[in-house]
């Protein structure tokens, strides 16, 4: 009896665990079915360009119907690609890179019995995007500090937009001009004035008289030299100033024209005309400027005293600079470090002043 009933304990232990372990690897079987499907499936190809060149670093993705990505890889340097894990399905590859259209394949169809697609050379294209113009602009510093001078860039300053070359020394650093048109360098006026290297002298009978007639449309810098070196005249113990008019550079035929006018008879205008060609270079600068001054003075006087006399006297006076200012001509390059210039300049100028006085005299005695 106790040998029965342990044979009928032993089998049913046995039954049960054959049934658990039955239980057991039926559960598990389906997941593992699903990663060995997982671990199936490739797709291959050749990235190409329209000359048959490969293409290389161009991303390509693996993606489900869904969009959802599957794998991808980095072509190589021969245009290669290798996506592997990719599984079994329908499945759309894309392919895009800097500089190329962005390429898709729909109906990649892989199965358990063709897991691996080669798609052979495909075909891409470059993206031609056509940019706008890109203008790069550089302007020049109001103030330049050379070896031997400083040099003051006044071609853009409106403040002196239709003065004198005056005008313009009276918004240069460190230098003055009073009244009576005498510029002074750091409060000394023993200074000399040059116009494009030459004495300002050549344009009138004095510096100030130059300075009044020489309009500030045609300057393009002042350079202020207050050590001057050996290669100029022993003369201005104070410093140099040289004017540098306008001369275009620029290739082909251009210019520009200018026409102003103020109150009290003041008109300006200036031409500039520059042609360049190859090394060859011919410009014309042309200006004038017509300045009048009106000065009118009323003067009373009286003296009371035993005879008591009274004035009244009228002061008026007219004062007219006016000039034109012309050069023309050509130069020569050599190369970008030495050139030859032959400039002829043709100057005019008027100065006039006029002055009308009259009084009237009146004498009152009181007994």
């Amino acid at each position: 009896m106790n040998l029965y009933i342990r044979v009928l304990v032993l089998a049913t232990y046995t039954l049960f665990s054959l049934s658990s372990f039955a239980q057991t690897n039926a559960t598990k079987s389906p997941a593992s079915a699903a990663d060995a499907s997982t671990k199936i499936g490739k797709v291959s190809g050749r990235l190409v360009d329209a000359s048959n060149n490969p293409v290389s670093y161009a991303t390509v993705t693996l993606l489900h119907t869904d969009s959802t990505v599957v794998n991808g890889d980095l072509t190589q340097d021969d245009g290669s690609f290798n996506i592997t894990n990719t599984g079994t399905g329908t499945f759309i590859l894309r392919i895009s890179a800097i500089g190329l259209d962005q390429k898709t394949i729909p109906n990649i169809q892989l199965t358990v019995d063709a897991p691996d697609k080669n798609l052979g050379k495909i075909k891409v294209s470059s993206g031609a995007t056509k940019l706008k113009e890109v203008s790069i602009v550089g302007e020049r510093p109001i103030m330049e500090m050379k070896v031997d001078k400083k040099v003051f860039n006044v071609e853009k300053n409106t403040t002196t937009a239709g003065g004198s070359a005056s005008d313009v020394l009276q918004n240069v650093p460190s230098v003055s001009v009073d009244v009576d048109g005498a510029v002074s360098l750091r409060g000394k006026q023993d200074v000399t004035i040059l116009i494009d290297g030459k004495p300002a002298t050549l344009l009138g009978t004095d510096a100030a008289s130059a300075l009044q007639s020489l309009p500030a449309s045609s300057i393009e810098s002042v350079e202020v030299i207050t050590n001057p070196s050996a290669k100029y005249d022993a003369q201005g113990l104070t410093g140099i100033i040289n004017i540098i008019t306008k001369k275009d550079g620029r290739l082909g035929i251009n210019g520009t024209a200018t026409l102003g006018a103020g109150t009290a008879d003041k008109y300006n205008g200036s031409l500039n005309l520059n042609m360049r060609k190859g090394k060859w270079n011919v410009f014309l600068n042309s200006s004038f400027r017509l300045n009048s001054n009106y000065n009118h003075t009323n003067i009373d006087k009286q003296d009371k005293s035993t005879d008591s006399s009274y004035t009244h006297g009228i002061e008026r006076s007219q004062r007219h600079f006016d000039g034109f200012f012309n050069s023309i001509g050509a130069s020569y390059d050599f190369d970008k470090n030495n050139s030859i210039t032959f400039t002829q300049n043709i100057n005019s100028m008027n100065f006039s002043y006029y002055s009308l006085l009259s009084y009237t005299c009146a004498l009152y005695v009181f007994e």
